[in-house]
C-alpha cells in the first residue's frame, strides 16, 4: 500500500477510536479506503450497507424520501446535519467538528452513529455560503449518492419562494399546516425565479459531471419519480423500493412499516402541490407566460 494511502487509512480509523481528533484530509481518489473504515464501524448485526447520502436540491421531496427510507430496519438516515436551522445535538456537534477539525472529520463522526444523512444545497452555496465548495466535497466524500432533483424546475423555484414567504419548509406540525392554510400569497419575483432556474440547472450539470467522472456509486431520482400527481400508490411504493434495491437492501415487507410508508406517500401530506393553491398567487399567470416552457416545465400544463 502506498505510504500516502496508508496514512489516510490510519487517520480515518483513528476517528473511530476514543482518542483526541486530529484534522485529516481524505484522499478523494481512494473512496474505497474511506468506505472500508466506515463499513467496519457500522456492523450492527442487522444489514450492513455502504453509507449513503441523499444529496438534494431544495424543494425536491427529500424530507419525505428520508422518512420513507427510514422505514427500512437497516437504514438510519439523519436529517440535514449541516443545516443552520437544525438544532439537534448531532447537528451542533457536527458543526463544531467541521469548524475545528474539518468537514471530513464531521462526516466520519456522523457515520459512527448512522449509515446515511440527507444534505440539501442551494445555488447560493447554502448551507456553506462562506465555503460553497463544501457541498461538492460532501458529494464526492466516497459515500453512495442518491442524487435528488426535480424535472419541473419552474415549480421547484416557485416552491422555494413560497416556502420563504410562509416561513415553512417542512410541514411538521398542525401549526405549520394552519400557517400554510392561512397564508396570504404575495406576487412572485419573476427575475429571481429566472436566475434561480438558470443557476441551479448549471450547478446540477456540474455535479452530474463530477459524479460521472469518478467511481462513486450514484443514481439520480427526481421529485416526479415519487410524487407526480398522476401516480398510483403502488407506483410510488415501487419507486421507493427501487431506491432500497439500489442501496443493496431487500424490500420493506412488514405490514406496520408498509402502512407507515403509505401514510408518508399520501398526496395530502406532500405539501404545496395543486392547481387551486397555485391560483392563489397574484401573478401566477404572468409567471407561467414568462417562464413556462418545455425545458424547465409549466405550472398548469402537464
Amino acid at each position: 500500500m502506498p505510504r500516502a494511502a496508508f496514512a489516510v487509512r490510519k487517520a480515518i480509523i483513528r476517528l473511530f477510536l476514543p482518542r483526541r481528533l486530529t484534522r485529516i484530509a481524505i484522499d478523494s481518489d481512494r473512496p474505497a479506503i474511506l468506505l472500508h473504515a466506515l463499513s467496519a464501524a457500522r456492523k450492527t448485526g442487522v444489514t450492513v450497507i455502504r453509507p449513503f447520502i441523499i444529496f438534494a436540491q431544495e424543494r425536491t421531496g427529500s424530507s419525505t424520501l428520508l422518512l420513507l427510507l427510514n422505514c427500512h430496519p437497516a437504514v438510519k438516515c439523519l436529517f440535514e446535519p449541516f443545516s443552520p436551522g437544525n438544532t439537534s445535538p448531532y447537528a451542533a456537534h457536527c458543526d463544531t467538528l467541521r469548524n475545528t477539525h474539518g468537514l471530513e472529520a464531521a462526516i466520519l463522526w456522523l457515520f459512527r452513529g448512522c449509515n446515511a444523512f440527507k444534505h440539501v444545497w442551494k445555488r447560493s452555496g447554502w448551507p456553506f455560503e462562506n465555503a460553497p465548495d463544501d457541498n461538492r466535497r460532501i458529494l464526492l466524500c466516497g459515500a453512495t449518492i442518491i442524487f435528488l432533483s426535480r424535472k419541473n424546475a419552474l415549480r421547484r423555484a416557485i416552491s422555494s419562494q413560497i416556502s420563504e414567504q410562509m416561513g415553512v419548509w417542512v410541514r411538521s406540525s398542525n401549526i405549520d399546516s394552519e400557517r400554510i392554510r392561512a397564508h396570504q400569497f404575495q406576487p412572485l419575483d419573476i427575475p429571481r425565479l429566472r436566475n434561480e432556474i438558470a443557476g441551479s440547472q448549471k450547478l446540477l450539470a456540474e455535479y452530474r459531471a463530477a459524479l460521472s467522472a469518478g467511481s462513486i456509486p450514484w443514481r439520480e431520482w427526481t421529485y416526479e419519480d415519487f410524487f407526480a400527481s398522476a401516480m398510483s400508490l403502488d407506483a410510488r411504493m415501487h419507486a421507493v423500493q427501487n431506491v432500497l434495491a439500489f442501496l443493496g437492501l431487500p424490500p420493506v415487507s412488514e405490514p406496520d412499516r408498509l402502512a407507515k410508508m403509505h401514510g408518508f406517500l399520501d398526496p395530502t401530506a406532500t405539501g404545496f402541490q395543486n392547481e387551486q393553491a397555485y391560483n392563489k398567487i397574484p401573478n401566477i399567470q404572468e409567471v407561467e407566460k414568462e417562464l413556462g416552457n418545455d425545458q424547465t416545465g409549466f405550472i398548469f400544463k402537464t
